[in-house]
């Protein structure tokens, strides 16, 4: 066999195709050793369970909510995929003691924030209530208002009844008015009031008015210049 015919060393050896599931195991791994750790150091600042480190224990929850959110799914694929997905047993206690103490604490707020509703809901109860009653003091009030303003009202028709029954209203004629008769359209009389007339026509007819009033009144006429 030639040199040029003789296979070359590349050619006889096979290069080894990687697995894919078995690098996803591997990333996976690292993903947990990671997820782990940092459970494992959230749950070592477990604050203490006081009542004046509430605003501590409500900032941890948030923290253990996000650290668990990050391990539980890693756990999940891991065990489909086959992979040891388990914390060490050195840190199981006090992985255990830092989620039962934020399941007790977020029982706790529930309960807190339904106590604060319910006393939200008494106050604007309350306060609807109270608007009610102010409501219906002030509709009574009305009431009594028109009450006694219903007997004003009928007198005051009352009286305008009695004035048409008695006649017609009295007119009150000024002092220098002249009155003379006028024809309605229905032909009745009536009396209308004039300007007072200029004074050379006034001082023409002033006898004459005069000697008229003094008859109507039962006085004898007075004679003017």
């Amino acid at each position: 066999m030639s040199a040029n015919c003789a296979p070359h060393l590349s050619q006889l050896i096979c290069m080894a195709t990687p697995d894919p599931i078995e690098a996803e195991k591997t990333a996976l791994k690292a993903k947990f050793i990671v997820a782990s750790a940092a459970l494992v150091a959230e749950a070592r600042c477990l604050p203490d369970d006081k009542e004046e480190l509430w605003e501590e224990k409500v900032m941890w929850m948030c923290q253990w909510e996000e650290r668990t959110g990050e391990v539980y799914p890693i756990i999940e694929c891991g065990q489909e995929l086959g992979i040891n997905t388990k914390i060490d047993a050195a840190d199981g206690p006090t992985i255990a003691e830092a989620n039962e103490a934020y399941e007790r604490w977020v029982a706790e707020e529930i309960a807190h924030r339904k106590a604060d509703e319910d006393v939200q809901m008494g106050e604007e109860a309350v306060s609807e209530q109270g608007a009610s009653v102010t409501v219906l003091v002030v509709t009574a009030k009305m009431s009594h208002v028109e009450v006694v303003a219903q007997p004003v009202r009928k007198r005051s028709q009352q009286t305008i009844a009695e004035s048409k029954d008695k006649g017609e209203p009295k007119i009150n004629i000024p002092p220098g008015s002249i009155l003379h008769k006028t024809e309605a359209p229905s032909g009745s009389t009536r009396l209308e009031r004039n300007l007072p007339l200029p004074e050379s026509e006034f001082s023409a007819n002033r006898k004459h008015y005069l000697t008229l009033g003094a008859h109507r009144e039962g006085l004898q006429p007075t004679n003017r210049k």
